[in-house]
């Protein structure tokens, strides 16, 4: 048998995206020479490794129960490759960090500043990646920790909670509450002040929107119109919408160092509720490493300094 390790890369990659043309653009190769890379594979073995139609591709039998071990070898080369590039670059540690757009311009500048005063040496590459890519990312490798919201674990990744995010409103510049809501321009509202018939949403099946519609339910306060709002896949577009009058937004307070470049009135949202959690994550079966625990760390002290979120976890604890 002739396995080698572009090949298990390969077939790694397509399990991870569905797609060999995904996984071709990951490995920068062409689709034909990925697909050569994975029958070759699947003649070593023995097996098909994939149900192809012109539409999808799935997994078969043989090849999940191939991807554990598969997975398993090609993470490990990654890692002995990092670890020897670490070397080779004078003992420099690098991490690998997945983040939404909104986390990746928003608050994580902040945390590079204070991680990077404290740990100038260190090498941190940055992938900004949409929302659900960050989960994949960690669990290819490509990543060595995920940040972000995640409401249901996920076998294979540890998480480790940093701080729960706060909620709060995000109304055009020149916007005035409800009477029955009283208190100064940054003073918090009450949930079911939130004027919810001009709310701008996320998508239907976005955890975090699912998250608010639910708590907006319990305050008795959801538009019956909700299914004709605007709804956006990126939370700076969701920002802009409000800047220009569109409606308002609701949106975890990680995300205000977003709203200071745009012209919009910010509000925190009283809730009995607690907050949304944001974690790192990272695989499990290993602990975080030294840079990852230190960046978590910079990253906690960051929030905690800027008054975003509460509950913030002891360093000592990730």
């Amino acid at each position: 048998m002739n396995i080698n390790t572009r090949q298990l890369h390969a077939f790694v990659l397509v399990s991870q995206h569905g797609s060999f043309t995904k996984a071709a653009e990951r490995m920068h190769i062409t689709q034909a020479g990925l697909s050569a890379l994975v029958r070759e594979l699947e003649s070593q073995l023995g097996i098909r490794l994939f149900e192809r139609t012109t539409r999808r591709v799935t997994l078969t039998a043989e090849g999940r129960r191939f991807l554990p071990q598969a997975r398993q070898v090609d993470q490990g080369l990654e890692a002995a490759r990092r670890e020897f590039e670490s070397e080779r670059a004078g003992q420099r540690r690098l991490l690998r960090v997945a983040a939404s757009p909104s986390v990746a311009t928003g608050m994580l500048p902040l945390v590079l500043k204070r991680h990077l005063a404290h740990y100038p040496e260190d090498c941190i590459e940055l992938l900004d990646v949409s929302r659900s890519e960050v989960l994949p990312e960690v669990e290819s490798g490509n990543a060595d920790i995920g940040l972000g919201i995640f409401f249901r674990p996920v076998s294979g990744i540890r998480q480790y909670r940093l701080f729960s995010s706060s909620l709060m409103l995000i109304s055009p510049a020149g916007w005035k509450p409800s009477p029955q809501f009283a208190g100064g321009p940054r003073a918090a509202m009450d949930l079911r002040a939130v004027p919810a018939d001009r709310l701008i949403r996320l998508p239907q099946d976005n955890p975090f929107q699912q998250w608010i519609d639910a708590r907006l339910l319990a305050a008795h306060n959801l538009a019956a119109d909700m299914d004709s709002c605007i709804r956006l896949r990126n939370i700076e577009s969701c920002i802009a919408m409000v800047e220009i009058g569109r409606g308002h937004f609701i949106a975890p307070d990680f995300v205000r160092p977003v709203c200071r470049r745009y012209a919009v009135r910010v509000n925190p949202i009283q809730s009995e509720r607690d907050g949304v959690d944001f974690y790192a994550i990272g695989r499990a079966g290993a602990e975080l490493g030294r840079v990852a625990r230190d960046f978590a760390g910079s990253l906690v002290k960051t929030v905690t300094a800027r008054r975003i979120g509460r509950d913030h976890a002891a360093s000592a604890s990730l």
